[in-house]
């Protein structure tokens, strides 16, 4: 996906606050297209990392058992299983 940024140095002059406005939403609208499917990070993610179904989460400090977890439920911070 595209963002459309509007920059100071393209238009030439500075920007309204119409158009500082606009590159913001357009930004937030890129970075919440963008999928994650790795996350990384110390403790168990259940409870504390929100994720989609499908999203592996490596654990830094796990060890037999709870080193790799798959998010296979809900749309929260709950649904992670360790394998």
């Amino acid at each position: 996906m595209a963002v459309t940024i509007t920059l100071r140095a393209t238009k030439g002059s500075a920007l309204t606050n119409t158009e500082v406005d606009a590159n913001f939403t357009n930004l937030k609208t890129g970075v919440d297209a963008l999928q994650v499917y790795h996350v990384t990070g110390a403790g168990s993610p259940e409870g504390s990392v929100t994720a989609v179904v499908g999203v592996v989460y490596s654990r830094t400090d796990g060890g037999a058992s709870t080193s790799f977890y798959v998010k296979e439920s809900g749309s929260g911070n709950t649904g992670w299983v360790a394998k």
